[in-house]
């Protein structure tokens, strides 16, 4: 499986265009013991991977929290094997309540305790970081990823992931794929900064030590993260920074078309505007393409027939997305009005959001 692939040459940094050869996955040593301890895994030797998804499950509303099994899952399902899963979390309060609702959680990680790792974030950190954006901006938490000690470029990565979007199984492109472009940041599709990096606020894949420069190299300048920006810019502004520094080392950003293959809507499913809808050509030449690797959001900037088309080819995006549970509302007889009054946007009575 060989790859090929262009490479920026001006603020992203990247060297000439190369072929990679994807290496073969190694299994994660099973070396290590485990006992529960609450639900956080204690072990006698710290695991290493080559490769870490990771996630903050902090204070998020109840509804929110009851996707935590489904989240979990479809990352495991995504990832190489010698990777593993790392739950940050605060053992207390609302995070705490997320883990005790899941007892699917609880099975899965019992299912997979090599793989899917608890870790607490001591109190020190979270008295003054209390927002994602604030936590991960901290080293502590960087620090703490459970990558291999001995570092390369090619096992210091880390997919940061949120339950408002999914890795699709249906797409023709792989993490591995995304993995051998050797880039130290890659979002989603974003306008910002000329399309370079792309959006991370919901999954990203970073380079670890990259993001550590990042926090030193601010924390030197006297500047650090002022608590409000969120981190996905704070990394990507200084990473491009760093780069036009002078400084030797330089960081590989994604280009836009990265960030498309990441996570962008195919162009033949943008196009499918509400009013192209019977165009069935269009339509086949979209499940064709397939969707991306990560879905993120609502896409509210799709048309409805487009928005239908993704969550068909992506069924792992409709955890994300309010079912219409009404029998009213689907089978061979259906009732409009009768459907209307299961749907909250339609409901008189409605107090605040859906």
């Amino acid at each position: 499986h060989q790859l090929s692939y262009e490479i920026l040459t001006d603020d992203g940094a990247h060297g000439p265009a190369a072929v990679v050869t994807l290496p073969q996955s190694k299994k994660v040593p099973e070396t290590h013991q485990k006992q529960n301890v609450g639900r956080e895994l204690v072990t006698s030797t710290r695991p290493q991977f080559n490769g870490i998804a990771a996630t903050l499950m902090l204070n998020n509303p109840k509804w929110f929290q009851r996707r935590y099994t489904m989240m979990i899952q479809n990352i495991l399902f995504s990832i190489p094997v010698d990777w593993g899963i790392q739950i940050f979390y605060t053992g207390k309060g609302q995070s705490q309540f997320g883990l005790d609702i899941s007892p699917g959680l609880t099975r899965l990680i019992d299912t997979y305790p090599n793989r899917i790792i608890l870790t607490k974030i001591p109190p020190d950190i979270t008295k003054s970081n209390q927002k994602p954006k604030q936590l991960w901006t901290t080293e502590w938490m960087w620090e703490n990823m459970l990558l291999s000690t001995n570092s390369t470029d090619n096992n210091q990565n880390v997919l940061l992931f949120t339950g408002n979007g999914a890795i699709c199984s249906n797409s023709h492109t792989t993490i591995n794929d995304i993995l051998d472009l050797r880039l130290d940041y890659i979002g989603i599709p974003s306008n910002r900064n000329k399309g370079f990096g792309g959006d991370g606020s919901t999954h990203s894949l970073r380079n670890r030590d990259a993001m550590l420069d990042a926090i030193r190299y601010q924390k030197r300048a006297g500047k650090g993260h002022d608590g409000q920006e969120r981190d996905d810019i704070f990394f990507l502004r200084t990473l491009m920074e760093m780069n036009k520094s002078g400084q030797d080392k330089k960081y590989r950003i994604a280009i836009k078309e990265q960030t498309n293959w990441f996570g962008g809507i195919s162009p033949m499913i943008s196009k499918m505007t509400a009013g192209e809808s019977s165009n069935e050509t269009m339509k086949k030449e979209a499940e064709k393409a397939g969707p991306p690797l990560v879905v993120s959001g609502t896409m509210s900037h799709l048309g409805n027939a487009a928005r239908e088309l993704m969550l068909d080819l992506c069924p792992e995006l409709k955890v994300i997305f309010p079912s219409l549970h009404n029998p009213f509302c689907f089978g061979a007889h259906p009732k409009g009005e009768k459907c209307a009054e299961s749907i909250c946007a339609l409901k008189t009575d409605r107090k605040g959001g859906c």
